[in-house]
């Protein structure tokens, strides 16, 4: 399994889910899988724990290295959930968090299983803040597609990467 075997994995998603960023940044640089689904945690990602418990440094790390902001948990076996980590950040309020996912791609119109969308999420929490930012029409219309979005925000990291050489 190599040094990222299942003890590693776990300990990246834990760092994300903690709000360590520094030793987040650390586990990714020696090659941590930022896309790990963790089996014990409903197959969420490092970043559906980070959105969920408000770190945003540790969610712009993370999709800064790469994170699927599109990907899906699954619960107990049943069918994937559309449920993508800008869900749970609309679904606690976390609107920095939301803008940042949404800066990285993230499609606003997925639905979970119960074919709620993240704007559902943050009315039926009476978060309106969040339920703005969702109704803006670039984000509303899902006009954009993540391979799109993956390129502009690869071409940005070019960019940025460029400003500090």
């Amino acid at each position: 399994m190599g040094w990222f075997g299942p003890s590693k994995k776990k300990t990246l998603w834990k760092a994300a889910k903690d709000g360590n960023e520094a030793e987040l940044r650390r586990l990714i640089e020696l090659g941590g899988n930022v896309n790990w689904h963790n089996p014990e945690e409903y197959g969420s990602t490092a970043l559906m724990a980070a959105s969920q418990f408000g770190h945003e440094g540790c969610v712009r790390l993370l999709i800064e290295s790469g994170a699927t902001v599109n990907a899906t948990d699954s619960i107990g076996g049943d069918s994937a959930l559309h449920h993508a980590a800008w869900h749970h950040a609309a679904w606690n309020g976390h609107l920095a968090i939301a803008k940042r996912l949404l800066e990285g791609g993230a499609d606003a119109t997925l639905r979970d299983n119960r074919g709620r969308t993240a704007i559902d999420c943050a009315r039926e929490r009476g978060h309106s803040e969040v339920v703005a930012l969702l109704s803006e029409p670039r984000y509303a219309d899902g006009d954009r597609t993540e391979c799109e979005s993956n390129v502009e925000l690869n071409a940005n990291r070019m960019r940025n990467r460029l400003r500090t050489e």
